[in-house]
C-alpha cells in the first residue's frame, strides 16, 4: 500500500502537469518554426515578386518578416555578396528549397529562369539567437503562469478540500465514541452527504447503546429481585428437607429426602449466583 499522502500526490500532479505543458508548448513552437516559417512551399508575396522582376535593383536586399530577403541572378551571383551554392542553380522555377548555411535558416526560391531576380533567398537568422531564446522565453513564461495558477488553485480549492476530508476521517474514526466531533459540513456536495451520514450514524449508535444499557440494567434489577424472592423459600425448603432426612423412619425415605436436599441446594446455589 502506498504511503504517499493525498497532499503530496496533488502537488506532484500539479508539477507534472506544468512540465508537460512546457514540453507541449516547446514542441508546438518547434513545429511551427520548422514547418511553417521554413516550409518549402512558402511563396513570395505577389507584389514583391512582380516588383522584383520589374526592377531587381530596388529589391536587391531588404528586411522581410524578421529576416532578410536577398536577390540573386540566374548564375547565382549578387552584388557585394557570396553566390548561391552550385546545386541550387538547378532548382526549377516556382520551387523552393530549405538550406542552413553557417547555422542560418534560409529558404531559397526560384522566380525566373534568367535576369537579376532569378532567385530570392530568405535568411531567417541563427537558431541560437532566435529559436532558443523565443522558445525558452515562451516556455518559461507559460511554466510560471501555470505554476502560479496551480498554486492559487491549491490554496483556495485543494487546501479547503483536504481540511474537509481530514475532518471526515477524524469523524469516521471516532464515530460512536464519547469524544466524537460532529463533521458539520454545510457546503452542499457529496462530502456534505457523507458528513451527514456519519453524524446520523453517531446519533443512532449512541441512542442504541443507551437503550441497551437501560435494558441491561433493568434486566439485572429484575433478576436480582427474583433471586431475592427465591432465597427465603429455598432456605426454608432446605431446612425442612434436612429435618426429614434426620427423622426418616426408613432407608428409602432418607434416600429420597437426601436427593431432594441435593437438588434444593443446587437450585439455591444458582439463585445465589444469579443474585
Amino acid at each position: 500500500m502506498s504511503t504517499i499522502s493525498l497532499q503530496t500526490r496533488i502537488l506532484l500532479g500539479a508539477v507534472g502537469t506544468a512540465l508537460l505543458a512546457v514540453f507541449l508548448v516547446w514542441a508546438s513552437i518547434t513545429a511551427a518554426v520548422d514547418r511553417f516559417v521554413e516550409h518549402p512551399d512558402f511563396n513570395v508575396p505577389a507584389p514583391i515578386a512582380e516588383n522584383c522582376l520589374a526592377d531587381p535593383a530596388t529589391y536587391s536586399e531588404l528586411p522581410f518578416g524578421g529576416g532578410t530577403m536577398r536577390l540573386y541572378a540566374a548564375d547565382g551571383t549578387r552584388a557585394g555578396g557570396e553566390p548561391l551554392a552550385a546545386d541550387l542553380l538547378e532548382l526549377p522555377v516556382g520551387k523552393s528549397i530549405r538550406v542552413r548555411p553557417s547555422n542560418h535558416r534560409q529558404l531559397v526560391r526560384r522566380l525566373a529562369t534568367e535576369g537579376d531576380c532569378a532567385f530570392v533567398a530568405f535568411d531567417f537568422g541563427e537558431r541560437a539567437t532566435m529559436d532558443l531564446a523565443f522558445r525558452g522565453g515562451v516556455a518559461f513564461g507559460i511554466f510560471v503562469a501555470m505554476l502560479a495558477a496551480m498554486m492559487l488553485s491549491y490554496r483556495f480549492t485543494v487546501v479547503p478540500l483536504l481540511v474537509r476530508i481530514e475532518r471526515l476521517r477524524v469523524a469516521g474514526v471516532r464515530v460512536g465514541a464519547s469524544d466524537y466531533a460532529f463533521a458539520a459540513d454545510t457546503v452542499g456536495d457529496d462530502l456534505t452527504a457523507i458528513s451527514e451520514v456519519l453524524d446520523r450514524s453517531h446519533e443512532r449508535i449512541t441512542t442504541d447503546r443507551a437503550e441497551l444499557v437501560r435494558r441491561h440494567e433493568g434486566l439485572e434489577r429484575y433478576l436480582a429481585e427474583i433471586a431475592h424472592d427465591l432465597r427465603t423459600p429455598l432456605g426454608s425448603m432446605i431446612l425442612a428437607l434436612q429435618d426429614v432426612d434426620a427423622t426418616a423412619a426408613s432407608d428409602d425415605s432418607r434416600s429420597t429426602a437426601r436427593r431432594a436436599l441435593s437438588d434444593a441446594t443446587y437450585v439455591a446455589t444458582l439463585v445465589e449466583n444469579l443474585h
